[in-house]
């Protein structure tokens, strides 16, 4: 579950645009200005994201929790562009980037079940076109089979009761 806290910055907040996407095993935030409605100059923006328990695919026995995020800010092409984006991850890291250092991560880091982040854009022009936070989670509870195992046992055990059943 992602929690937004504040915003603040040059972008008018009825025209930030943000996005959940789920893939694979992470989590995607994306946080950009609509189309037409200019670049960040300034930017401030808190999130906190929690995997809940008893919410697909965190059904027991599994315990999905966070322990991995890749951090991601995509600056403008024009030159002169400068600044830095300073994004704090409690628990977890802290990245500084800037136009030609843009990705921060992947960074592991001990399971946790919730995370806040903050980041903060500063300096110069520059020009900040989107922010991605990635959240990578993973089955912590290593006494789960995996689906796949159990239905391979399955079928061998069914094979074995056939192939059993016509020899008597």
């Amino acid at each position: 579950m992602f929690t937004i806290g504040s915003y603040t910055g040059n972008v008018a907040s009825s025209v930030v645009v943000i996005s959940f996407q789920a893939v694979a095993n992470e989590f995607h935030l994306i946080i950009n200005p609509a189309l037409g409605a200019g670049l960040f100059q300034t930017f401030s923006f808190t999130d906190s994201i929690t995997v809940l328990a008893g919410v697909a695919p965190n059904i027991p026995p599994a315990v999905y929790q966070i322990i991995a995020v890749k951090d991601q800010g995509f600056f403008s092409a024009v030159a002169g562009s400068a600044g830095a984006l300073h994004i704090v991850n409690t628990p977890g890291p802290t990245y500084d980037l800037s136009p030609g250092n843009e990705l921060g991560g992947p960074t592991t880091f001990g399971p946790v079940s919730s995370i806040t982040t903050v980041s903060t854009l500063t300096g110069g022009n520059p020009g900040l076109s989107s922010l991605e936070l990635d959240y990578v989670q993973t089955n912590t509870n290593t006494g789960v089979p995996e689906p796949a195992s159990v239905g391979f046992i399955g079928l061998g055990l069914l094979g074995m009761s056939l192939g059993l059943r016509k020899r008597a």
